[in-house]
């Protein structure tokens, strides 16, 4: 029996991975835009980093014992690395880009007030190709039996930056001279090993990347989540510069389609 039930989970997992990256394959052909490096030259963008609590991972454990990291600095080593990554991809397309990860204090100041007037909605992941800003749905937090209970889809939802005030945009884009203002609302690094030992012959790790894109009015252009999803066999480095590669790619080319569209031919 438990051979079956194994076997059975083995094909689930094979469906769910192919799935995946058709799904990824067809938005790759959907997310058409006429961008080069001249069109996309003077744009400014600013990265704003992940908050420290918004990280959640599978392996920690793993990653704290092959690189002799705290858990603390290990999360600072990912939230460093992915921002790093988006600043080099998006800066070599030819946007100009501006981060928030110098440790300077200004930078620290700047955080803490965008974090303090930033709100988060767990929300539908938005179609990428048909983009319209997601609303929150008429499922509420229910108390029952004094526990609060959440009904939740993780696989369709991803948490949402909303902007508690207006006028920080506006700061932003005459601090930073930026037009789009990308947030990285929260960073997940989890397991396709859920259940048991029975189920996959090599565990699966997915990187899941949920942010949103305002202009300098905060009108939301796009949000949704980056997904990259690889095998369980090198190091964090090693692991984190491939997963972090293919993300910045995502978002380069959402960005694009959203800025420069391509023009269907009459």
């Amino acid at each position: 029996m438990r051979i079956w039930i194994g076997r059975a989970n083995k094909f689930c997992l094979f469906l769910g991975l192919l799935f995946s990256r058709w799904a990824f394959s067809q938005e790759s052909t959907l997310l058409l835009s006429d961008a080069n490096r001249d069109s996309r030259r003077g744009t400014g963008i600013l990265i704003v980093p992940f908050e420290n609590r918004m990280y959640r991972s599978d392996f920690d454990q793993t990653f704290c014992q092959s690189t002799r990291m705290s858990p603390k600095q290990l999360k600072h080593f990912f939230r460093n690395g992915l921002n790093q990554t988006l600043y080099n991809t998006l800066q070599k397309a030819g946007y100009r880009v501006r981060d928030l990860m110098e440790d300077t204090a200004q930078s620290k100041s700047t955080l803490y007030n965008i974090y303090s007037q930033t709100a988060y909605d767990y929300l539908n992941v938005p179609d990428p190709v048909h983009f319209k800003p997601p609303k929150n749905d008429s499922r509420t937090p229910k108390v029952i039996k004094g526990q609060l209970v959440v009904e939740s889809q993780n696989e369709h939802k991803f948490m949402n930056a909303r902007l508690l005030q207006s006028q920080l945009i506006y700061n932003l884009a005459k601090q930073y001279q930026c037009k789009l203002f990308v947030f990285i609302n929260q960073m997940d690094i989890l397991s396709g090993n859920t259940n048991n030992a029975y189920q996959y012959q090599q565990t699966m790790q997915r990187f899941n990347i949920h942010y949103t894109l305002f202009n300098d009015q905060g009108i939301e252009l796009h949000s949704g989540i980056l997904q990259h999803e690889q095998a369980e066999n090198g190091t964090a480095a090693a692991l984190t510069d491939k997963a972090f590669k293919a993300i910045s790619e995502q978002l380069l080319k959402r960005i694009d389609f959203v800025l420069f569209p391509k023009k269907q031919k009459k």
